[in-house]
């Protein structure tokens, strides 16, 4: 199967509710790496990361999703709690707050998203 085919079979449903969309939102989102702005143009597997080698493929998965979907998400997204990743708790926690209303039914179901104004 080549990337383009790949590509293809994750990129059909562009709705919210497709799993691989919501896995997507989290992976671009729930990640310590960034790309190296030198290589940002290069095609994805030649891109440099920053970040450790787990966080560094599933930011290459988020992009591969959806290429240029990680900015994007990460500008509609203000990360307002981070708790790193460590070996003891073998967890993680990022809590974030929308910054662009649309962003929430590109990145949340209508199941999971909730509306702030009925609180």
């Amino acid at each position: 199967m080549t990337i383009e085919n790949a590509r293809g079979k994750f990129g059909q449903s562009k709705s919210a509710t497709h799993p691989i969309i919501q896995l997507r939102a989290l992976a671009a989102l729930c990640n310590a790496s960034e790309f190296d702005a030198a290589t940002k143009d290069a095609p994805l597997a030649d891109r440099r990361i920053f970040g450790d080698a787990t966080d560094q493929a599933v930011l290459r998965f988020a992009e591969f999703v959806d290429p240029s979907s990680v900015d994007y998400l990460r500008a509609c997204w203000n990360k307002i709690y981070d708790l790193a990743f460590n070996s003891k708790n073998k967890f993680m926690i990022r809590c974030f707050s929308c910054t662009r209303n649309e962003a929430v039914a590109a990145t949340l179901s209508k199941e999971t998203a909730f509306n702030t104004d009925d609180m």
